[in-house]
């Protein structure tokens, strides 16, 4: 399994996916990997952290829905209350180090949020 999570900034067009460490974001990892213990007796799971460019969702835009089927608004409504949990705020700087064009902190930044995302799942106790 490869365990990956986002932080959501909303914008005038919809939110922006943005990487976060694993387990700082949206993601219940808690109690999905509580319902996956269930049906599993172990499971190999992988760090994963997101892209470095942020992923723009432009919901309300009318152009963005044509790749997509019809969706119950109840359903939409569920996703849009989830990717409210630590989302970032609309004046929050989402860069990355790559973003930004700051290459000489990309390895900090990296080796950061790795050391960061194992410490979050070692304190849900996923990891040793």
């Amino acid at each position: 399994m490869h365990l990956k999570d986002y932080r959501v900034q909303f914008t005038d067009e919809g939110y922006r996916l943005v990487r976060c460490a694993i387990g700082d974001g949206a993601v219940p990892f808690k109690e999905m990997i509580g319902e996956l213990a269930k049906h599993h007796k172990s499971m190999t799971a992988v760090l994963e952290p997101g892209a470095l460019e942020a992923r723009h969702i432009r919901f309300l835009n009318p152009d963005w829905w044509r790749e997509y089927r019809r969706m119950d608004a109840k359903d939409f409504a569920a996703a849009l209350a989830a990717a409210r949990v630590n989302r970032l705020g609309d004046g929050e700087d989402y860069r990355t180090p790559w973003e930004r064009q700051a290459d000489c902190e990309l390895v900090d930044y990296e080796l950061a949020m790795i050391r960061r995302s194992a410490a979050n799942m070692r304190a849900l106790g996923l990891m040793n």
